[in-house]
């Protein structure tokens, strides 16, 4: 009996602490994700600019191959 009421006085300040830390985690889980998503999101407009200027006769580059043959 001892130990469910010290379980029953517990509870609440554990069950407050793991729900604290499991939102620091998706927190930053979620920072560092939309981080990532941000950073693949900018290289890959830059590519695509970048590709987008390397044009030949204003013609795209996937589409040099085809009217070449």
């Amino acid at each position: 009996m001892v130990a469910d009421s010290e379980f029953t006085i517990l509870q609440p300040e554990l069950a407050c602490q793991t729900s604290q830390i499991v939102r620091r985690v998706i927190i930053s889980l979620h920072q560092s994700g939309k981080k990532n998503l941000g950073h693949i999101k900018k290289t890959n407009y830059s590519r695509f600019k970048h590709k987008k200027e390397r044009t030949v006769t204003g013609r795209p580059l996937f589409q040099i191959g085809a009217n070449e043959d």
